[in-house]
């Protein structure tokens, strides 16, 4: 009788510990997947888009706030494992969720561009690279020289073509009466993707 309840004993202290084990477990899981905002401030959802690129790895995109105080949370997962839960900065709303290989790894990269919501609709692009060596965020740079920055109001749109990012807006000329008025020509800029965080303009055609 003695034997028995010591079995029991230690069957009962052995089954505590496995659910002890697995709640920890889960706690962790859970605090992996939790938003956390990047500067403290929690946002309302804005948006949400959910994308796999053409190597299995998916991407999540919960865009919070507004078009002053925006910010991106990206999960990035491989094999249903998270590899990656960052909330950033991130200006306007967004307009458009691609990929695109843009390293030419052969592996698509995830790509997201957004617009303020007044009538200059400056965009932005931002972009998550994953390699075997990790994950990379990366971010078009809104700084432009002249002459692309004479005559512009903004009214960007972004594509990508042989694993070049374009950005394309309209061009502006003054009137007579000093007035902006739109050319009906658009520049079009070139960022190829070099390796850094911040991708800048390697060249511009007026179209």
């Amino acid at each position: 009788m003695k034997y028995l309840s010591l079995c029991i004993l230690v069957l009962g202290i052995g089954l505590v510990s496995c659910k002890s084990d697995t709640t920890k477990g889960k706690a962790g899981i859970d605090e992996a997947e939790k938003y956390v905002p990047y500067d403290s401030t929690a946002r309302q959802i804005a948006t949400t888009d959910t994308v796999v690129n053409n190597k299995g790895i998916q991407f999540e995109l919960t865009f919070r706030g507004g078009s002053i105080d925006g910010a991106a949370q990206i999960k990035v997962r491989k094999d249903g494992k998270l590899l990656e839960n960052t909330d950033r900065k991130a200006a306007g709303r967004v307009t458009k969720v691609f990929l695109h290989d843009i390293n030419g790894d052969g592996e698509d990269d995830f790509l997201f561009y957004t617009n303020t919501e007044d009538v200059t609709k400056i965009g932005n692009l931002y972009g998550v690279i994953h390699t075997n060596n990790g994950i990379q965020h990366i971010y078009v740079s809104p700084f432009m020289r002249a002459p692309y920055v004479d005559g512009y109001l903004g009214r960007d749109s972004f594509y990508v073509d042989n694993g070049v990012i374009y950005k394309s807006f309209p061009k502006f000329d003054f009137n007579k009466f000093r007035q902006k008025v739109n050319s009906g020509k658009r520049w079009v800029l070139s960022y190829p993707f070099n390796g850094k965080d911040t991708i800048d303009i390697a060249d511009g055609v007026l179209k």
